[in-house]
């Protein structure tokens, strides 16, 4: 890919302001506040986009930083490159309430999605980490020589969970972890409710346990309380019997109360006759001797009749008390059976329950699943992670001997990340070196890492104020491996040295002054 022209139509301190770029190595010179880094943020912009941020982060950050203070609604800009032998134009209004993008084929007219992904396409499938992380250099000034020691090591770090770019892994794994979670997150609901469900079976199964006990404790009284009547009842039995006895045979007895009421009505008889005929006292006496007795033996008879029937009827109302007693006994048995079943279906109910859950189920089976390619995930990374390290040591080491003159051989890295670095004769670990090295190592590791993610389509190089640290032997050397890299590189400068240090090389280069017309001077 090749950058062939910018056009900031309103951006920044930029207003329809075009440059020209070159093939090879660009110099963009120009004084502090020229505009560089407006530049360096234009062409990124237009790459990737630019989006106003919310809140209180909407303050400083680039959208607000670049948005021009006239024409607001115009903040826009074109940008042309040849990618895959063809030229592309690329048009973007960034103006916040009529965001706008546009990418056209110019050399057969085509128009193309940058929502479905063709323009990442035409960058070779880097995304915006990656360019910010490779191709697109900016100066460390701020960081001191131990600062810089671990800003390596960090970048080291973050390249080595990166791989290689052609296959995402992280993207994969955080895509297997986020199932992860939603399938843990299901299967704890489930296992929520099934505890729910399995206490509420237990609770059933202790309630009609405790309803079947208690039946039980008033079966135990019935059954008591009928054996007390029961044993009530023999008591007088044999008078009952006695009286049944006598009721049957008093048809037989007839005599006794009609001899009774006989000898009243003679009585009767009796005394009229005495006081109508004035009959002697031996025959009134022995006449009432006879009444009398005939009357005391029909109240005799009388009042055994009336106890017979006491008893009778008695007897009759125990017999039934008896009877209900012996309906509730009977009801209670039938509804302890009933509870016993009911307690018998849960359990088993329960029990198999039990054993439900402590199988595994779909969801588990798909966890298990997600954490095997998890595992296998981990190792292909560590895998590949070897390789890709391996390759991305012996390209840095090829380039760091190219820009220090054959100085130093190698790079070496251990497991914690400890960088290092072998001349001829010994090992000088990355903390005891200068920091004009440092900043060495650390463009060859950048242009090592570019190499290898932005490998399918070489992107432009950009280079801001890199090399301030640079003496001239060092620029030098490093300005002779650029020129030889084969690609595009474009390089922001406030200074003359790399202009004078590349024309005394004889370094082709193509040379825009910001506020001016571009002009090639290279040689």
């Amino acid at each position: 890919m090749k950058l062939k022209e910018l056009n900031l139509k309103n951006f920044g301190k930029f207003h329809n302001q075009t440059i020209r770029l070159g093939e090879g190595l660009n110099l963009i010179s120009g004084e502090n506040e020229s505009g560089k880094s407006t530049v360096h943020t234009f062409i990124r912009s237009m790459l990737f986009g630019m989006r106003k941020q919310r809140g209180r982060a909407s303050r400083n950050d680039c959208y607000s930083r670049y948005e021009p203070w006239e024409e607001p609604a115009h903040y826009a800009g074109t940008l042309r490159f040849v990618s895959g032998g063809k030229d592309f134009r690329l048009t973007r209004n960034f103006y916040r309430n009529e965001v706008s993008e546009q990418l056209v084929c110019e050399s057969d007219g085509e128009c193309l999605s940058i929502e479905d992904g063709d323009l990442k396409m035409l960058l070779g499938g880097i995304g915006e980490n990656i360019y910010d992380n490779t191709v697109s250099v900016g100066q460390l000034k701020s960081v001191t020589d131990e600062g810089l020691a671990i800003e390596l090591k960090n970048y080291m770090a973050n390249y080595q969970g990166s791989v290689d770019g052609t296959l995402d892994l992280q993207a994969a794994a955080d895509h297997l972890k986020s199932k992860r979670k939603e399938l843990e997150q299901r299967i704890r609901a489930r296992r929520e409710k099934q505890e729910v469900k399995k206490q509420e079976l237990y609770s059933r199964m202790e309630y009609v346990q405790q309803e079947c006990e208690t039946l039980k404790e008033n079966l135990k009284t019935a059954e008591e309380q009928l054996n007390q009547e029961i044993f009530h009842r023999e008591i007088p039995h044999k008078e009952v019997k006695e009286a049944l006895k006598e009721s049957i045979e008093k048809s037989g007895h007839k005599w006794v109360r009609t001899a009774g009421i006989s000898a009243i009505i003679s009585f009767l008889t009796f005394l009229a006759v005495l006081l109508f005929l004035k009959v002697s006292s031996l025959i009134i006496r022995t006449g009432l001797a006879v009444s009398i007795l005939a009357l005391l033996c029909l109240v005799a008879y009388d009042l055994k009749h009336r106890k017979q029937s006491v008893i009778v009827e008695e007897t009759d109302e125990l017999s039934e008390k008896i009877q209900k007693l012996q309906w509730n006994v009977e009801y209670l048995q039938q509804e302890i059976l009933g509870k016993q079943t009911d307690a018998e279906n849960l359990e088993q109910e329960y029990q198999e329950f039990c054993l439900a859950c402590g199988g595994r189920d779909s969801l588990e089976a798909d966890l298990a699943g997600v954490n095997l390619a998890l595992e296998t995930l981990a190792r292909l990374s560590a895998d590949m992670q070897k390789k890709v390290g391996a390759d991305l040591k012996n390209r840095m080491s090829e380039i760091l001997f190219q820009i220090t003159g054959g100085k130093y051989l190698s790079v070496s890295l251990d497991d914690d990340l400890k960088m290092g670095l072998y001349t001829k004769d010994y090992y000088v670990p990355l903390s005891q070196v200068s920091r004009g090295t440092m900043e060495q190592v650390y463009f060859a590791l950048r242009m090592a890492v570019t190499d290898i993610l932005c490998a399918e389509e070489p992107l432009p190089v950009l280079l801001d104020d890199v090399f301030v640290m640079y003496d001239d032997r060092r620029l030098g050397q490093v300005l002779r491996w650029l020129g030889a890299l084969g690609r595009q590189v474009l390089v922001f400068t406030c200074q003359g040295r790399e202009e004078q240090l590349l024309l005394r090389l004889q370094i082709p280069f193509h040379k825009i002054t910001l506020g001016q017309e571009a002009k090639n001077t290279g040689e």
